[in-house]
C-alpha cells in the first residue's frame, strides 16, 4: 500500500471516535459510525496489548486466521495475559430472531441475518458470537472502536454489550461517474469502506473506454493484474467487487456473434473471481443500429431484455451464484410505456434493475418511491442513489430498507459534472471518505442517521486542530448549492440557518448579537480557507476542499452584503426593513439567489 493510502486506512482505522481524544475517554458511549443498532457500554478496563483466540469447533480456520492477522497489524501480541476472544458460531435462526426481515433473498448477500453479531466486552473478555463469517468480522471492527492505546504495550478497553445488524445487507460504493479513479486510489477507497462495514464495490467508470466505447477489447496483462489486486483487497475487507459492462453503442441484441465477444469479456473478469455484474445500458443514444434487430423485437426494451436475459444464464452456467443487475435506458422515475412494459414481461425476475428513486439526482427517497417501483416492475430495484454532494445524506427515508436489499451511493460530482462551485477537479478517491461517509451511517442504520452530527464527526476526523470550522463550512457550503442545483424535497435546514430562522421567527429578537456572532465566526473561517489544504490530515482530501475554498468568496460577498443591510435596518429601528432584511440574510446564508 502506497503512503497515502496506508494513511487514508489508519484514519479510517481511528473512524469518528468522536470529537475529542478527551471526551472518548470520559464517555461511557463512545461514538462511531455505523452506529451499532443496540448497545450498552460500561467503563474502561486496562489490559495488556495481547490476545488469545478460543474458537469454537464450528468456527473456520479461516475466520481465527483473519482475528489474528488485524489484531496483529494493529499492534497485538499474540500470547496470553491480554484481551482473550471467544468465538461461538450460532445457527441462523438465532440471528433471524434480532436482524431486520430482507424484502427477499436472491443470494446470500441478501440476508441480514450472515452479517448480524453479537459482541460482549467484559474486562479484558471479548465474546463473538455470529451466524456467518461476515458477522464476525463486523465485529471485529467494532472491536477496533472500543480500544485506544495507553501506556507501551496496554490498553484501555470500553466494557460492551452489543447486538448489531445492517438495514440494507448490501451497502455500495459505484465508482459510477465520467473519470477515472487509479488504482492505488481504488485501493485506499476499498480499505477505508471494509472499516465502515461497506460491503460491495462495483467498479464501472464512464471514462474506461474498454467498458463502454471499446466493451469488445480485451482487457490486457497488467489491466487483469490491477484487477486481480482490487478483487483480493475487497476479499480481504469482505466487500463483493462487481464490474460493469455496457455494450449498447453498436451491439447487435441478437446476434451469437456480438453475444460471444461480449461474454469473452465477461470471462476475463469471472476467471477472477467475479460474481456481481451490472449489464448497463444508461446514457446512451438508446436505439437499435441493426435492421436484424429491428426485425426481430417490437421494441429496445424487449432487446435489452433479451440481451440481459441471456447474459445472465450464460453468467450462472459459470458460477450458478452470480448476481446480475440491469440498468435500462430509462433508469430513474416509473414511466409506463412500450420499454418499460416490455422489460417488466420479458426480464428474467432473478434479474435485478438498477433505479436511482423518481429522479437521476432524487429530491428524495421515500417509501411511496419504493412502492410505486415495486408495483410496476414487480421485483425490489437495485437502488444506486446519485448523491452528488460531500454534504451527507438528507431526504432519504429511514424506512426504505424495507422494500429493497441494495443501497448503493455513486459519488458523483467528484468530477465536476453539476455545477457546484469548486466541484471540478476535485476528483480524488480519497474523497469517497467525505462523501460517501453517511452512507456507511444510513445503510447501516438509517434510523441513526443525522447530518449535522456527521458534519461534525467528518471535521473531527479529517481536519485538523483549527480547521474544523473552515471543514465544516466546506460541506454545508456544497450542501447549499447542490440543495438548488437538485431541488431536494427536505425541511433539513442546517444549524446556521435554524439560528436565522428562529431569530425572524421571534420577531428579530437577538438578531444584532447574532449578526455579529455570524460575522466574526465568517471571518474567522474567512482566514482558515486560504490554507485549508494544509488544515487536513489527509493531503488529496486537503487538496480537494482546497478547491472548494478557492471559489467561496462570491458567497462571503453575499453573506457580508446581507449582514450590512441587516445592521443598517436594526440601527434606524425600522421593524419592516429589518423583516426584509431577516429573510436576505437566511437566503444568503442558504446559498439561495434572490
Amino acid at each position: 500500500m502506497n503512503p497515502t493510502a496506508a494513511r487514508a486506512a489508519r484514519l479510517a482505522a481511528m473512524l469518528l471516535i468522536v470529537i475529542s481524544a478527551a471526551a472518548a475517554r470520559a464517555a461511557a458511549q463512545p461514538a462511531f459510525f455505523p452506529t451499532p443498532q443496540k448497545a450498552a457500554y460500561r467503563a474502561e478496563t486496562a489490559a495488556a496489548k495481547a490476545f488469545a483466540i478460543k474458537a469454537d469447533k464450528n468456527i473456520s480456520l479461516a475466520t481465527v486466521n483473519e482475528y489474528a492477522s488485524f489484531l496483529g497489524q494493529w499492534g497485538f501480541e499474540e500470547k496470553e495475559g491480554g484481551v482473550t476472544f471467544a468465538l461461538t458460531w450460532l445457527p441462523v435462526k438465532e440471528c433471524e430472531k434480532v436482524s431486520f426481515k430482507p424484502y427477499q433473498k436472491k443470494s446470500m448477500l441478501d440476508d441480514p441475518a450472515l452479517q448480524t453479531y453479537f459482541l460482549t466486552v467484559s474486562g479484558s473478555g471479548v465474546t463473538v458470537k455470529a451466524c456467518g463469517e461476515d458477522g464476525f468480522f463486523y465485529a471485529l471492527m467494532t472491536f477496533k472502536r472500543l480500544y485506544r492505546d495507553t501506556d507501551k504495550g496496554m490498553i484501555a478497553l470500553t466494557g460492551a454489550e452489543i447486538t448489531d445488524f445492517p438495514a440494507f445487507p448490501v451497502r455500495g460504493v459505484f465508482e459510477g461517474a465520467y473519470g477515472v479513479w487509479d488504482t492505488e486510489g481504488r485501493l485506499g477507497v476499498i480499505d477505508w469502506m471494509g472499516s465502515v462495514k461497506i460491503n460491495s464495490f462495483m467498479y464501472g467508470p464512464k471514462g474506461d473506454r474498454k467498458m463502454r466505447r471499446s466493451w469488445r477489447e480485451l482487457y490486457d496483462d497488467i489491466e487483469l493484474f490491477n484487477f486481480k489486486r482490487l478483487i483480493e483487497r475487497c476479499r480481504k475487507y469482505h466487500i463483493q467487487f462487481g464490474f460493469v459492462l455496457a455494450p449498447p453503442q453498436g451491439v447487435s441484441y441478437g446476434s451469437d456473434e456480438d453475444f460471444a465477444v461480449l461474454m469473452r469479456k465477461a470471462r476475463q473478469l469471472q476467471g477472477l473471481g467475479v460474481r456481481y455484474f451490472v449489464l448497463a445500458f444508461d446514457d446512451t443514444l438508446g436505439m437499435m443500429y441493426h435492421p436484424e434487430d429491428r426485425a426481430r423485437f417490437a421494441n429496445l426494451g424487449e432487446a435489452e431484455a433479451f440481451l440481459s436475459n441471456r447474459f445472465h444464464k450464460a453468467l450462472q452456467d459459470y458460477d450458478p451464484d452470480v448476481i446480475t443487475v440491469m440498468v435500462p435506458e430509462i433508469y430513474a422515475g416509473v414511466w409506463p410505456m412500450d420499454y418499460t412494459r416490455s422489460l417488466v414481461e420479458k426480464l428474467d425476475p432473478e434479474i435485478y434493475i438498477g433505479w436511482t428513486g423518481s429522479e437521476i439526482g432524487a429530491p428524495k427517497i421515500d417509501a411511496a418511491d419504493m412502492k410505486k417501483f415495486i408495483e410496476f416492475y414487480k421485483r425490489q430495484p437495485s437502488l444506486g442513489d446519485n448523491w452528488g454532494s460531500i454534504f451527507p445524506l438528507v431526504a432519504r427515508a429511514p424506512d426504505i430498507h424495507k422494500y429493497t436489499t441494495q443501497f448503493t451511493m455513486n459519488p458523483y460530482n467528484l468530477f465536476g459534472e453539476i455545477p457546484i462551485p469548486g466541484a471540478g477537479g476535485a476528483s480524488e478517491p480519497a474523497m469517497c471518505q467525505v462523501q460517501c461517509a453517511s452512507t456507511a451511517q444510513f445503510a447501516w442504520n438509517p434510523a441513526a442517521h443525522d447530518p449535522d452530527k456527521m458534519v461534525d464527526a467528518l471535521a473531527a476526523l479529517h481536519a485538523k486542530p483549527g480547521y474544523e470550522q473552515a471543514f465544516k463550512f466546506l460541506l454545508y457550503k456544497d450542501y447549499y448549492h447542490f440543495r438548488g442545483y437538485y431541488t431536494l424535497d427536505t425541511d433539513y435546514r442546517t444549524p446556521q440557518e435554524k439560528q436565522w430562522i428562529a431569530v425572524r421567527d421571534a420577531g428579530g429578537k437577538g438578531a444584532d448579537a447574532l449578526l455579529q456572532k455570524t460575522r466574526a465566526e465568517m471571518n474567522a473561517i474567512a482566514g482558515k480557507l486560504k490554507t485549508v489544504d494544509a488544515g487536513a490530515h489527509n493531503p488529496e482530501i486537503g487538496k480537494s476542499m482546497q478547491v472548494r475554498a478557492n471559489v467561496s468568496e462570491p458567497y462571503f460577498e453575499k453573506v457580508e452584503a446581507a449582514l450590512n443591510d441587516l445592521e443598517t435596518a436594526l440601527t434606524a429601528n425600522d421593524k419592516a426593513k429589518t423583516a426584509a432584511a431577516l429573510d436576505t440574510v437566511i437566503n444568503a446564508i442558504g446559498g439561495v439567489d434572490k
